[in-house]
């Protein structure tokens, strides 16, 4: 008919940091809200988490979308 009901195609997830830096599962990356510090990026199905390294807390990638550039509010780090 007019295919209402008919699932769109979707293009995988990219995140990018504060920069514009794009980064994946197994990022080191520093939190810029919550006090999450120094965070690494994890998928678990539903989508991508921030895991503290100091709390252990995680937190979900679309808490962390800034407003104005679509971009997560990390930095991420570099490897040394």
């Amino acid at each position: 008919m007019w295919n209402l009901f008919k699932k769109s195609k979707t293009k995988k997830l990219q995140l990018k940091d504060l920069n514009g830096q794009p980064f994946g599962e197994g990022a080191r990356v520093k939190s810029l809200r919550y006090d999450l510090g120094e965070c690494e990026v994890h998928f678990d199905g539903k989508g991508y988490l921030y895991q503290s390294d100091h709390s252990g807390e995680s937190i979900s990638h679309t808490l962390m979308i800034d407003a104005t550039t679509g971009h997560q509010k990390v930095i991420l780090l570099e490897d040394t």
